[in-house]
């Protein structure tokens, strides 16, 4: 009897450990983009704050040009095309390190363990000339903008999502396709 309550034990531990790890993933991945979730952002960028590395970081937060006038013309569906083509697109021009994340609609924000803005220019300007190169399915070409906040030692992961956003929003204003950073 005990090498069967044994067996059974090891059983339904094997069964919680997977069932944890499908709901992680749930949680974790974004079943559209297959990009992780904003969730994933929170938990990563907790454990950086933890471990006192947030002044290493940059925030990229972008979002498609006139996403709005593409579900309006051709329809949600091939809206949501056009986000996992436009996820494929950035997963293949980012570095290894860099961990990019659906923020929300047809926003995203890249976490970059740099703070070198040649780098993030590069990276950034990369992405761009990506995206606007791309003959994305029934809509044609697109563009993105960027906003980009390089930390400081005195930033929160608060005061950085602000300046990420408020550098995207000067983008938008200053004509859309190009990049406002720090």
């Amino acid at each position: 009897h005990i090498l069967f309550i044994s067996l059974f034990m090891v059983y339904m531990i094997r069964y919680f450990f997977d069932e944890k790890n499908k709901f992680m993933k749930k949680a974790y991945i974004d079943s559209l983009t297959k990009v992780y979730t904003r969730a994933k952002f929170n938990y990563d960028i907790s454990k950086i704050i933890d471990e006192d590395e947030l002044q290493d970081y940059s925030f990229i937060l972008f979002d498609i040009d006139h996403f709005k006038n593409v579900n309006d013309t051709y329809g949600h569906d091939i809206g949501d095309i056009v986000l996992q083509e436009f996820t494929t697109i950035v997963k293949q021009a980012i570095r290894d390190n860099d961990m990019v994340y659906r923020w929300g609609g047809e926003e995203f924000i890249i976490l970059v363990k740099d703070k070198n803005k040649e780098h993030l220019d590069i990276l950034t300007d990369k992405l761009r000339n990506a995206i606007t190169n791309f003959n994305f399915t029934k809509v044609g070409f697109l563009s993105s903008s960027f906003g980009v906040a390089i930390a400081t030692p005195a930033d929160t992961k608060d005061t950085l999502l602000k300046r990420a956003d408020e550098n995207l929003y000067q983008a938008k204003q200053s004509g859309r396709n190009c990049v406002v950073m720090d």
